[in-house]
């Protein structure tokens, strides 16, 4: 996170994990990737791109959710809302 965001202070929630599967082609070579996302919550609202980004906003799950273009990322987005929301005391 910090190599992508200048973000260092996270507090990583317990329990959630969620994989992300999907090909993509680089150089006409099929690669298949595996992504793993964490919930954490961050100390600060400020943010450093990397030189690999161009912008970040900080969304409400329903605008995010309208943002998302693949179906297993707005799948993944909707199970950490939920999980968000049902799991309010360990925040």
């Amino acid at each position: 996170v910090r190599e992508e965001t200048g973000i260092q202070e996270l507090r990583f929630l317990p329990i959630f994990k969620e994989q992300g599967r999907y090909f993509y082609v680089r150089e006409g070579e099929r690669i298949f990737k595996i992504v793993v996302f964490y919930l954490a919550q961050a100390q600060t609202k400020k943010v450093t791109l990397s030189v690999e980004h161009i912008g970040f906003e900080w969304l409400s799950f329903e605008k995010a959710i309208e943002r998302v273009t693949y179906k297993n990322a707005k799948d993944i987005l909707a199970k950490a809302n939920h999980f968000l929301t049902t799991h309010q005391t360990l925040f």
